[in-house]
């Protein structure tokens, strides 16, 4: 009898709720709460598409010692999820710096170039960034991953990786082409750089089109607001 009453006060609780959160939330949404649901929507979206969990992987020693440290481009068919995790293990154990830039056409990685640098402190791909978009588009792709390892096994960046890692990411978003930086050390990977292109955001997170779907009704009203959350925060474009 207890149980019954406690859940009925809970539920009569989360009733009132509603109600009053109903009351104040059947308003239109203001243009900055526009521009932050525009924002979770692109968040949720990229989150959906670039989320990566440490594996198990093993690679082909036979390949990995053949790898071309002058510069080479390699086909391949590899689960998107996963590559971070094989590209760690790839370059585990290299005694100087490599480079590695992937391809990305719908959650596959379709090819990769790579090149070695010149000593354990440092590495450039030989390619120019209008190469690498070349080769993306040629697969049909819409995201390169950049990788390089720290032979001293450190999984941070430094200050001249994330200014490389701007310039890239800037002229491939200018191309509708997404950018993703990882380094990886001992087998293991570290996101620390990511710029989506504009384009490749779906039509729900534009905020022309959330305008539309605003201010339609009290109860769309109230589901946009239920959408962005109890709290109101501001948040940084993406």
């Amino acid at each position: 009898m207890e149980l019954l009453i406690t859940i009925l006060i809970l539920l009569v609780g989360w009733a009132g709720f509603e109600i009053i959160f109903y009351e104040k939330h059947k308003r239109p949404l203001t243009d900055a709460e526009i521009q932050s649901l525009a924002n979770k929507r692109k968040r949720k979206f990229v989150n959906r598409k670039f989320t990566f969990m440490p594996r198990y992987v093993s690679v082909n020693k036979e390949f990995k010692s053949s790898l071309n440290s002058a510069g080479k481009q390699y086909f391949i068919n590899e689960d998107l999820d996963s590559f971070p995790s094989l590209v760690g293990a790839l370059l585990k154990g290299k005694k100087h710096e490599w480079n590695l830039e992937a391809v990305v056409k719908d959650n596959r990685i379709t090819t990769f170039y790579t090149n070695k640098g010149n000593d354990r402190n440092s590495v450039y791909c030989f390619l120019s960034a209008e190469e690498l978009i070349k080769m993306c588009e040629n697969e049909g792709g819409c995201t390169i991953l950049s990788f390089h390892n720290h032979p001293n096994a450190v999984l941070s960046a430094s200050e001249q990786d994330y200014k490389s890692a701007n310039y890239y990411g800037t002229a491939f978003s200018n191309a509708g082409v997404n950018y993703l930086a990882f380094v990886c050390g001992r087998g293991d990977f570290f996101p620390y750089y990511m710029k989506i292109a504009p384009t490749y955001y779906p039509e729900n997170a534009k905020i022309e089109n959330i305008a539309k779907e605003n201010n339609l009704s009290y109860k769309q009203n109230y589901r946009l607001h239920r959408e962005l959350g109890l709290i109101f925060r501001k948040h940084q474009n993406l």
